[in-house]
């Protein structure tokens, strides 16, 4: 649940920004105007503190883009007059606190615990996924800062998540547990997106707010539940069986906490680089093919936007199934020592990176209207990118278990220029919006994927790393270290032994 409410959390103000804007604000991007028999505008826009309103004459709007022509419409203070420009700053400043947030905090869930972090930041995020509402209505710069805010607080949900998952999974059963995490994920951004169909389709407040209202009273729900119900290991939790924590105690390699995060190590390790190079590839293929592909489709293959929305949801309701699907044959096959859990790692890797790679490529030469062949294309996709949960995703835990945390942290950090990187060099080379140019851009990422696959099957590993077995020497269950100084007796908390 907290992984769903992390993707949830990304999703958000894009699912939001759906029935935020007015319906007469028509994208730049589009290059539409409407206009009257005479060819001459019919409206114009008076923009105060973000809101829009209409008055009959026309002039002319300042700003870096051409004034649109809209209808007349009655006022509404819960609808935005944000150009693309304010509309791409709304989303990018969560993914900018997101990602500056993620190594600092990776190295204190690591060392404090997950428990207490990850619960601050569902409440903190919940808080400000509500104030994103007045935010809004104030001004779009307190919009950014409230955006900012929300972003820091919930960079730590993911990483924190998959840190208790492994602190709590039995060595063999990590590909399976993983992959419920991973399938929670992807229920954040269905949760995302049907919030969103359902405030559009009310009156209350403009629709928008339902969204924030409703996955802001989430995190603080799931913040309270996890404060009561979860703990960072098995050892300490109140309700759990004596049996049950026998076996997983004898099922793991330790059940300790590092003694302190061995940075320079982690960074010259092969494991670890083969994780992030097939992450860094992954995340490019899925930024381009599920959210600048559809300018793709529109352009070059000339399909109705009606059409476009219909493949969009396509991986959100099938990766959910293969994904639990994919990680319990991978459980199975670990368990029964079928192959070993490096080769298990590769080859989920291998048909995540093919069967992604695929439709990119059979993409290049679909003529227009293939609306059949492209919903097929975006099936394979989906059953390809649910590879990576039983891949490199449950890779790190396989490397470390205890610094789990930490390792995903600085996984999000490597690959984060991704996200920006990625729209900016495809806004540039595809700006004849012809096939070729995105041919270029297709082409180059299918290098990428099997540059990164090669990469992976070198180095990749399954076993645990000699760096990972720096540890205390004290369980969860002894939480203080005594110590003896000249005949007195004094308690020393092990967290005074972290060092960098």
């Amino acid at each position: 649940m907290v992984l769903c409410s992390c993707m949830a959390s990304q999703s958000s103000m894009s699912s939001a920004l759906v029935c935020m804007i007015r319906e007469n604000n028509i994208n730049d991007d589009d290059n539409i105007t409407t206009n009257n028999n005479n060819g001459s505008s019919n409206s114009n826009n008076n923009i105060t503190n973000g809101i829009c309103t209409n008055t009959s004459s026309s002039i002319d709007v300042p700003g870096p883009h051409k004034a649109h022509e809209a209808t007349k419409k009655e006022h509404n203070p819960w609808k935005f007059s944000w150009d693309s420009e304010v509309q791409s700053w709304v989303v990018s400043t969560f993914f900018i606190g997101y990602y500056v947030a993620q190594v600092p905090l990776g190295i204190i869930i690591t060392r404090l615990g997950y428990k207490g972090t990850v619960l601050t930041s569902l409440l903190a995020n919940g808080i400000f996924h509500i104030l994103s509402i007045p935010a809004a209505r104030w001004s779009v710069t307190m919009l950014y800062v409230v955006r900012t805010l929300a972003g820091i607080s919930s960079s730590v949900q993911f990483s924190g998540a998959l840190g208790i998952i492994a602190n709590w999974c039995p060595e063999k059963e990590t590909s399976f547990l993983f992959g419920i995490g991973g399938a929670g994920a992807e229920l954040g951004n269905i949760l995302s997106y049907l919030l969103s169909l359902f405030g559009c389709e009310t009156d209350f407040q403009g629709g928008w707010p339902i969204v924030f209202y409703a996955l802001g009273s989430f995190q603080i729900l799931l913040g309270i539940t996890m404060m009561l119900a979860v703990t960072d290991f098995p050892s300490s939790h109140r309700f759990i069986y004596p049996h049950e924590t026998k076996y997983i105690s004898d099922n793991r390699v330790h059940d300790k906490k590092p003694s302190r995060i061995p940075i320079r190590r982690i960074l010259r390790s092969s494991p670890v680089w083969a994780v992030y190079v097939a992450k860094i590839a992954t995340e490019s293929v899925f930024n381009t093919f599920v959210t600048q592909a559809p300018l793709y489709l529109r352009d070059v293959l000339k399909l109705p936007h009606s059409e476009i929305n219909l493949l969009e949801s396509v991986p959100l309701t099938i990766t959910v199934p293969v994904i639990i699907l994919s990680s319990w044959i991978s459980n199975r096959v670990i368990e029964r020592n079928m192959i070993s859990k490096t080769n298990v790692r590769k080859y989920n890797e291998f048909y995540a990176k093919i069967l992604t790679a695929l439709p990119v490529l059979v993409l290049c030469f679909l003529p227009e209207g293939s609306f059949s062949l492209v919903f097929l294309l975006h099936v394979i996709f989906a059953i390809g990118i649910a590879g990576i949960y039983p891949g490199f995703v449950s890779n790190l835990g396989d490397l470390s278990p205890a610094h789990e945390g930490f390792l995903f942290s600085l996984g999000q950090c490597m690959t984060m220029w991704v996200t920006f990187i990625i729209p900016v060099l495809i806004g540039y080379f595809t700006k004849q919006k012809d096939r070729f140019s995105w041919q270029i851009i297709f082409f180059s990422l299918i290098g990428v994927e099997i540059m990164a696959l090669a990469f992976y099957f070198i180095f990749a590993s399954g076993d645990l790393q000699p760096w990972a077995l720096e540890l205390e020497e004290v369980s969860e269950e002894t939480p203080i270290i005594k110590k003896h100084n000249g005949g007195h007796c004094h308690e020393v908390s092990k967290f005074q032994s972290f060092k960098l």
